[in-house]
């Protein structure tokens, strides 16, 4: 009996090794031909999803990648570094009304703040996960004296409670992005994978989502299966106002000054739209998103402190699509014809009344010139991101933020 088993153990051995050699040989001939790709996690400039036609050839860059003049400033220069997305980065502007150009020509000019070097850390499509990110990668080459985080409410929040960026149920670009840790944060995104695992997980998402679906939409349901549950109460839509319209044309509809109901094709009950969090009462997973936003924000805010530099944010008010938000009194979800109640009045509210309140700079850009690019580009037009860095400057000069922390 005895024999047997030391006959069988050998005979189990040798399948053993035999499967392990099998599989080294696998994944040194995969990674010898390159496949299955990696799957990329995130972007910069070259691939950034809003640029104007006129902008698809500028390849003018930073040191990090990432639109902006190089990252150059002399030993007494004041170094501010504008944190945020589209609206930092300005895909759609000439590369000379960019915010950190503007920011800075009005602080040395109009206010004449000579030593100011105001330079980007954005990219479109970016939450405060993304900015995180390249913030602790920009500190790791360069200084600066203040750190200021453009917000951006209809984004931030749903960007940030994603392991992918889109609005529907089919999977967008992966980024790196973080989860909740015990006292901190913990980067939550697949990394240094083998290229065997990296086909089985490719050939899950075939089976379980179509023959056309890649390992991104296999990462975004398993991210998405972790989170708290979305669970929206819908509302009677004889509570809602009765124009209706398309949230593409929300700011068309601006001159009428009535209430709406705005419709979407985007995934609300999933809350990956730009409506959630503004929706209420609010799911458990919007919750999560505005906790995830408020730690990443703080994260951001003590990084820049512990790097001797000053954080602040700011959003913009009264924009054009600010103002069109306020009108919204519920949203429609195409898909599911479902009517949900919501409340733009001020989209920073639950910024403004915790903890972070002391950081906010209060801007205001409301005008009766057009602020944003068009009906269905919500981005500032060089009109609105003059008021906005106007309002910002005037911000920093008023509460004395312009100095040096070491002198």
């Amino acid at each position: 009996m005895r024999g047997k088993f030391i006959e069988g153990l050998k005979a189990l051995s040798v399948v053993v090794l035999s499967v392990c050699l099998f599989l080294f040989i696998a994944e040194v001939c995969l990674r010898g031909v390159g496949f299955p790709p990696e799957p990329v996690f995130g972007w910069k400039w070259r691939n950034s999803p809003y640029k104007s036609e006129a902008n698809l050839l500028d390849t003018r860059v930073n040191e990090l990648e990432l639109r902006g003049r190089p990252i150059n400033y002399e030993k007494d220069d004041f170094v501010i570094v504008l944190l945020g997305d589209s609206y930092t980065e300005a895909g759609s502007q000439p590369f000379e009304d960019m915010p950190e150009q503007i920011l800075e020509r009005l602080l040395r000019d109009k206010y004449h703040y000579e030593h100011v070097r105001v330079f980007s850390v954005a990219s479109a499509g970016w939450g405060q996960d993304q900015q995180l990110i390249w913030l602790l990668n920009y500190f790791s080459r360069f200084r600066a004296d203040l750190v200021l985080m453009w917000l951006t409410p209809i984004n931030d929040y749903w960007e940030n409670g994603n392991v992918d960026r889109s609005v529907t149920p089919i999977a967008g670009p992966l980024k790196p992005t973080f989860k909740p840790s015990a006292n901190d944060l913990e980067l939550a995104y697949p990394r240094s994978h083998t290229k065997i695992r990296l086909l089985l997980e490719r050939a899950i998402a075939h089976v379980q989502y179509g023959r056309d679906a890649g390992i991104e939409q296999f990462y975004t349901n398993r991210w998405l299966e972790s989170l708290p549950a979305s669970d929206l109460s819908p509302v009677s839509s004889s509570t809602c106002p009765e124009t209706e319209v398309d949230q593409y044309q929300l700011v068309s509809a601006l001159q009428k000054g009535q209430t709406l109901t705005a419709i979407t094709d985007e995934n609300l009950s999933e809350g990956r739209s730009h409506f959630s969090h503004f929706l209420y009462p609010q799911s458990l997973r919007e919750a999560y998103q505005i906790r995830m936003t408020h730690r990443l924000i703080e994260k951001a805010k003590s990084v820049s402190e512990a790097r001797g530099a000053s954080f602040r944010a700011f959003y913009p008010k009264a924009s054009d699509i600010d103002k069109a938000l306020g009108l919204v009194k519920c949203v429609r979800e195409k898909a599911t014809g479902n009517y949900y109640a919501s409340d733009f009045s001020d989209v920073t509210a639950d910024l403004s009344s915790g903890a972070l309140r002391e950081s906010l700079l209060p801007i205001d850009i409301g005008s009766d010139e057009p602020t944003v690019i068009s009906a269905r580009d919500w981005h500032l037009n060089r009109a609105g991101n003059l008021l906005a860095m106007d309002g910002v400057a005037r911000q920093l000069i008023q509460k004395n933020l312009l100095y040096r922390r070491d002198n």
